[in-house]
């Protein structure tokens, strides 16, 4: 499986960079979208993860999720789990495997939206590992750049839009 999407990401990168990280941020983003939709369809609040108003100013919510939350989950769930199992010699789909598992069972709001964040967490685990295996110098700020992206187009619309 992971030699598929390695496959896709190479296609991609054939083209340029630009492409493949424009390629990454449009699936995520359009998957994010649809099952939020799916999601919403069945019980609004199952996909209800904002941090209230009332208690953080939109700045601090800004903050939290678009900068903070990527850069500390890019450390945990891509950077040590992947480079700590890599070192240790354990297979690439396991890594993948642990590192999602990981990834997901941290966003514990509830069963559903755990089972949602698997899709990312497989994307994030996957790129980093395409990354780190075409020698790209800056893996972590990549993810985590993806991973913010993606915080923000949700701030944007729960946070800012819903808000109003």
């Amino acid at each position: 499986m992971f030699d598929k999407i390695i496959n896709i990401y190479a296609k991609f990168k054939s083209n340029n960079f630009v492409a493949l990280f424009g390629f990454i941020v449009l699936i995520q983003n359009t998957y994010k979208l649809i099952i939020s939709y799916i999601i919403t369809l069945y019980d609004e609040t199952l996909i209800d993860t904002s941090i209230s108003a009332q208690e953080f100013s939109l700045t601090e919510i800004f903050l939290l999720t678009v900068v903070v939350a990527p850069l500390v989950e890019t450390f945990i769930f891509q950077f040590l789990i992947i480079e700590l199992l890599s070192k240790l010699k354990v297979k690439t789909g396991l890594i993948l495997s642990v590192s999602t598992l990981l990834f997901s069972l941290s966003h514990n709001y509830n069963v559903i939206y755990i089972i949602a964040m698997v899709f990312p967490g497989l994307l994030y685990a996957s790129f980093y590992l395409y990354l780190k295996k075409e020698r790209s110098k800056f893996p972590f700020l990549i993810i985590s750049s993806l991973h913010a992206i993606s915080n923000l187009v949700a701030f944007i619309i729960d946070d800012v839009f819903g808000s109003l």
